[in-house]
């Protein structure tokens, strides 16, 4: 009866998790000359760019990011109020439902001005000034709205 009990436990938990959803953000920029801003994403669709801790976007024109301590911080901190801007940039909100992955908000940037970065216990925060900026929001189906 004891284990009766313990596997019907189980099962609940389990298949509590695989119900869960979670939301995990990227980010995809471009440096001044063309080149992608090399991140340490492993997740597959999103290999390559930048784990994207948090984003705040404010008066409709910053944009402030706090991402882990990485090399891609090195290409944000060479133009730290310098003439030179990010060609583009993209912050992509992905939904995780039961291991299906949908991209349920995009932030595009052009023209990205970096106004400073910070860097603090294992993370860098990051403030930008993007010349357009569009919020796109989509459905667990890809539809835009």
């Amino acid at each position: 009866m004891k284990t009766l009990k313990i596997l019907m436990l189980l099962l609940v938990t389990i298949s509590a998790n695989l119900f869960a959803q979670r939301t995990i953000q990227f980010g995809k920029f471009t440096d001044k000359d063309g080149y992608p801003v090399k991140g340490t994403s492993f997740e597959r669709g999103f290999e390559k760019q930048i784990i994207v801790n948090s984003y705040l976007v404010s008066n409709g024109n910053s944009v402030t990011i706090t991402i882990p301590n990485s090399p891609a911080v090195n290409a944000f901190q060479s133009i730290v109020n310098s003439k030179f801007a990010l060609q583009n940039g993209e912050i992509a909100v992905v939904q995780i439902q039961a291991e299906r992955k949908a991209v349920s908000q995009k932030i595009q940037m052009t023209a990205i001005k970096v106004t400073s970065v910070q860097l603090g216990d294992g993370t860098a925060t990051i403030v930008l000034e993007p010349a357009t900026l569009d919020n796109v929001y989509t459905g667990m189906n890809g539809n835009t709205r």
